[in-house]
This record gives C-alpha cells, structure tokens and sequence, in this order.
C-alpha cells in the first residue's frame, strides 16, 4: 500500500512549507542575536528563554490533544505563527527590534510550537498506515534534514537587506502550510463528541494518569530518561558551534554552515535508505545502543578536529542520528495508544527541552571561563557513562519497543 495518500501528502508539503520559512529565519536569527551582544552567556540565555515553554507547555496541553482535534490544533498554530512574524517583520521595519524584543517574540513563537510539536508528533502516525510508519517517519527526517539547505538564502538576505524581509517570508510560508493543513480528513476517533466539561480537576486527574502510565511502562521511561540526557549533552554544542567558529576561524558563518550540512547530507543519505528498506525487527535496539555510544564520541570531539574532518565524522554522526531517530519514532508511536499519545509526547518533550535548559545555561555559563571544547568533551563523556546505567536495568522492555516489525 502506498504511503502518499491524500493526509500524508497534504501533511507532509505543508511541513515543507513551514520549516523552510522557519530555517531561513532561525540560523539569522541566532546571528542577529550574537551580533548583538558578542557574549556566549546572553546567546545562550536567548536559547534558554526560547526553550522555556516547552517544559511547561507540552504536558500541560498533552491530555487536551488526547481528547480533541489534533487537526485542527495544527493548523489553527500554524495560522498564529503566521501573525506572529507579521508583528515582527513590523517591529524591524519601524526600527523597534533589538535583543529583548527578539527574546520575547522567541518566547511566544516557542510557546505556539511547544503545542504544534505535540500535536503533530501525535497525529502523524494517524495519516500513514502501520507498515508504513517506518517509512514515514524516514520521510519527515529526510525533509527536515533537507530544508535547512535553505539557510544561506536566510544568511544572505540578513546580511544585504535585514531580517524584516526575511519574517514576511516565513509569515507566507506559515499561512500557505496552515491552509494545506485545512484540507486534511483524517478521521479521529478517539475526540470526544459528547460535552465534557473539563476543568482543572479534571485536568489534574488526566496529567496523573499520563505520568502513571510513563513510569509504568519501563522502556518507555528508559528513551525518555536518555533522551532527556542527550537533550542536555547536545546543548553544549548546539549552543556553542556559532560562537567558536564566528571567534576562532576565519569565514567561521560561511564554515559552521558547511559543517553542519554534511551532518544534515547523512541524514539524507540514511532516509534515503529507510525509506526504501526496514531494518532486522531483532537488530534495532543493538544497533541503537552501539550508535548512542558513537554520536556522542563524534559530537563531544567534534570541534578538536580541522574543518574537512569535521565534515567526515559528522556526516557519519548525521547517518547514525537518522537511524535512531527512525527506530525510536516508528516504534514508539507504534506502541503507544492512539488517546495516550499526547500525554506520552507532551511529557517525552518537556523532559528532553528541560535538559536542554540546563545543559544550554550550564554550557553557555562555562564556556565564558572554560575552553569551550572541553566544556563539550565533559557533558558528552557525562552522557557516555550514564548509557548503560539507563538501558542495562530496563533491557528487555526497551527491546520490546524497538525490535518491532515497523
């Protein structure tokens, strides 16, 4: 059966659409900010700031999508978007944007994808079949692996004409994907159709009952648990690539680009395969394990090594990333129910985001006095030995999760 059926195909160009106005938008964004000010501690307190909501959000609108049209959550988001970076094209034409005006706009933008996220992540595997989830899922990477090649267009037209020009397109891009996101017919069983009065004790009851189910299912809690620590390793890097290569090699803007996309041509290269093949159903979660441990050796040595070779073993890092990722999404949103899906995804979310907080404001307070290779090599080193203490006790369920014929 083939999986482009009328929902997936209108979900999937509608996410073409949005992410590439938002990556044009996000690397010149990130520039603008550490133009600004030149400090590696308010950049990464900007990125702090833009990932607030997601530890409170997800969970807190979890059990609403587990009840109503995650449909309609998603494009009404997109359309709030949309309106969002209309006010910002208008604060930078009028001469208003500066770094706290950028910081509160990150805010609320963080806010509408903090629910978008948990949204989408829980309908997606209701507009393909179960067979197809696999392939799905490589789909979605490959795109959001391809479209930040869209990037330098962004970096371009910051440097010549500023960034106002550049959230009138992603204003475009957020309307166009949010009228696509209309169209979509899938059926949702599980909204409810009665009146149901939903309150705050109700609220609480079903945020009870999400947690129970979290830390009743032991492999769930194991990926969520490592996830959460990834989260946190992988912000010391994310939050310094921009500054190490703007401060200590020439061309670093043109460069930490390149660098970035070989990870990015990997995960091509690996969607590329997943979507064509399935991996052994009784190999994933071995191969997963072996490519946790190798992701972390590459990006906690990533920036010791010349500029080609960071290329190299970052593109073989993108090929493994895309690879755990396919197996942890396909099976996960195969084993959990269609009305826990929201609670699932919602708190999987602000666990990982509330990782990333601190290991961003940890990472971004070091590097200030520390040197920022080392200050990457310890909390990815952290990640490594905390590896088998999260898998090792919980082994048989986690297999139970990953070694599924999806």
């Amino acid at each position: 059966m083939s999986i482009w059926n009328r929902n997936f195909t209108i979900l999937t160009w509608g996410t073409v659409v949005s992410l590439a106005g938002a990556n044009m938008t996000g690397f010149a964004t990130s520039l603008f900010v550490y133009d600004e000010t030149g400090s590696p501690f308010l950049f990464a307190l900007f990125c702090v700031l833009d990932m607030l909501p997601c530890t409170i959000l997800p969970v807190l609108c979890g059990p609403f999508l587990d009840k109503f049209s995650r449909r309609k959550a998603i494009y009404t988001l997109d359309f709030m978007s949309g309106a969002l970076y209309a006010i910002l094209a208008a604060c930078c034409f009028f001469g208003w944007m500066n770094y706290w005006v950028m910081a509160a706009g990150a805010v609320i933008l963080s806010s509408i994808k903090a629910v978008y996220s948990v949204a989408y992540d829980s309908f997606y595997p209701m507009v393909a079949d179960r067979e197809n989830l696999s392939k799905a899922f490589a789909v979605t990477s490959t795109i959001e692996t391809i479209v930040p090649y869209i990037q330098p267009v962004g970096w371009i037209i910051y440097r010549t004409i500023g960034l106002g020009p550049l959230f009138l397109i992603n204003m475009c891009c957020y309307v166009i994907a949010a009228i696509f996101e209309t169209q979509i017919r899938a059926k949702e069983s599980y909204v409810k159709d009665e009146d149901e009065v939903y309150g705050v004790k109700q609220y609480i009851q079903t945020f009870k009952d999400g947690i129970s189910y979290l830390s009743k299912e032991k492999g769930l809690l194991a990926i969520t648990l490592y996830f959460m620590m990834i989260s946190f390793s992988g912000s010391a890097l994310e939050v310094n690539m921009i500054p190490y290569f703007k401060d200590t090699i020439a061309n670093g803007e043109l460069l930490v680009q390149i660098v970035m996309a070989s990870s990015g041509i990997g995960r091509i290269v690996a969607g590329s395969f997943y979507y064509k093949r399935k991996l052994p159903s009784d190999k994933k979660f071995l191969l997963a394990i072996i490519f946790y441990f190798l992701v972390n050796i590459i990006e906690g040595t990533l920036l010791l090594y010349p500029v080609w070779m960071m290329c190299i073993v970052y593109f073989l890092s993108g090929i493994m990333a895309m690879t755990t990722y396919n197996i942890r999404m396909a099976s996960t949103q195969s084993y959990v129910p269609d009305d826990r899906k929201g609670r699932f995804n919602g708190t999987f979310s602000m666990l990982c985001t509330l990782g990333s907080i601190v290991g961003t404001m940890l990472a971004g307070t070091l590097s200030e006095f520390i040197d920022i290779r080392l200050v990457i090599a310890c909390f990815t080193g952290l990640t490594i030995l905390l590896i088998p203490a999260i898998f090792l006790p919980r082994k048989e369920a986690v297999k139970a999760i990953y070694n599924q014929d999806v």
